[in-house]
């Protein structure tokens, strides 16, 4: 296996209007050791025809044809059959600049501890072009790195960077059905959960995300939430710090989700009581999901005044669950 060879991993689905400038912009690489995979997932326009033809054009692109899957699916079969040492994911709506793989490749990135190396975006609206902030810089921790994924310092899609062969298991890329909108979540955290030390390069624009209203990405679907936190708490076991905690909570509050459910799910994940201010949080949310806001408003704003005992004095003696 050559240790500079990329794999280049591009899910094609209904990408006729957009993926030959996705295809032409790979084989403007400057960096020359690169292979791209091609999954036609069961696209039913002449998407599949395009592949066929990039495939006659350099023998550096390999199509596979499936039964339509799903995304996850796809960048699935697109790993089992690549062989670079690096792997990376390409939108077939999206192209990437000229020098992507040189920059993401430098090798004063690629010390034996780095198996992430993050880049950063350029969102394109019509011809209109805005960097999109990585608000991470230099080489992180593994654990920096969720944190960033889970309070959007980090875009959570899984282009624009490259990963070391390693990290990938069977069940990095197996997400339940029911999760639609988390798919790149939930493969990233576990992605990053494996990983040892991250490089973040905020500097170099390597990836042009164009907005396609047509695409998996901009979909408005209904969210199974629980499957999506049991398939977080997965990911992180009990090793999540308060950041994690608060975040979660947050989201689990936001979108309705049950006190026993979010009880019973932090309970899981973190193997430890919460923090006071966190308690705070998640009891005085969670009251208006009990159908009772006008109590919890109050109750709420009694408990910012207090301290931490007599808060926690408060919720034994006057909330009830």
């Amino acid at each position: 296996m050559c240790r500079d060879l990329v794999s280049i991993i591009v899910p094609v689905y209904k990408a006729e209007n957009f993926l030959k400038e996705c295809l032409d912009s790979i084989l403007r690489q400057t960096h020359p050791f690169w292979e791209c995979i091609l999954v036609d997932d069961g696209s039913p326009d002449s998407s599949g025809l395009i592949c066929d033809e990039y495939v006659r054009k350099d023998n550096r692109f390999k199509v596979i044809h499936k039964i339509n899957g799903g995304v996850s699916s796809a960048r699935r079969d697109g790993v089992n059959s690549s062989k670079g040492e690096w792997i990376t994911f390409v939108d077939s709506d999206d192209i990437i600049s000229d020098t992507a793989l040189e920059r993401l490749m430098n090798p004063l990135l690629l010390c034996s501890d780095i198996d992430i190396v993050i880049g950063a975006w350029v969102r394109q609206i019509s011809t209109n072009r805005r960097p999109i902030p990585l608000r991470v810089n230099g080489v992180i921790s593994n654990t920096k790195l969720m944190e960033a994924l889970l309070t959007n310092r980090c875009y959570f899609g899984p282009v624009g960077r490259i990963f070391r062969r390693s990290l990938f298991n069977e069940n990095t890329l197996l997400v339940p059905p029911s999760i639609i909108n988390n798919e790149d979540l939930v493969m990233n955290l576990r992605l990053a959960n494996n990983a040892r030390m991250v490089a973040c390069c905020p500097h170099d624009y390597v990836y042009v995300y164009r907005c396609n209203i047509d695409s998996a990405s901009h979909r408005v679907a209904n969210n199974d939430w629980s499957s999506l936190f049991e398939c977080i708490r997965f990911c992180l076991g009990s090793n999540c710090s308060e950041a994690f905690i608060e975040y979660l909570l947050d989201t689990a509050i936001k979108y309705g989700l049950t006190y026993n459910f979010i009880k019973n799910w932090d309970a899981k994940l973190c193997k430890k009581e919460l923090p006071s201010y966190l308690k705070m949080k998640l009891h005085g949310g969670l009251l208006k999901d009990n159908k009772i806001a006008v109590l919890g408003y109050n109750i709420h704003n009694k408990l910012i005044k207090l301290s931490k005992l007599p808060a926690f004095l408060y919720y034994k003696t006057v909330i009830r669950y």
